[in-house]
């Protein structure tokens, strides 16, 4: 049963890693795509 539980919050650390990482990429471009408009105005 233990084995079980770590195995689970070992997936659940790896995959909120990965969305985070993901989340900040997406922010990122963002944040770019918006200093690009600024720039052109």
């Amino acid at each position: 049963m233990q084995y079980m539980v770590d195995n689970l919050l070992e997936k659940l650390t790896s995959y909120f890693f990965f969305f985070r990482f993901k989340v900040q990429f997406i922010y990122l471009c963002c944040l770019k795509k918006i200093s690009n408009k600024k720039e052109r105005k």
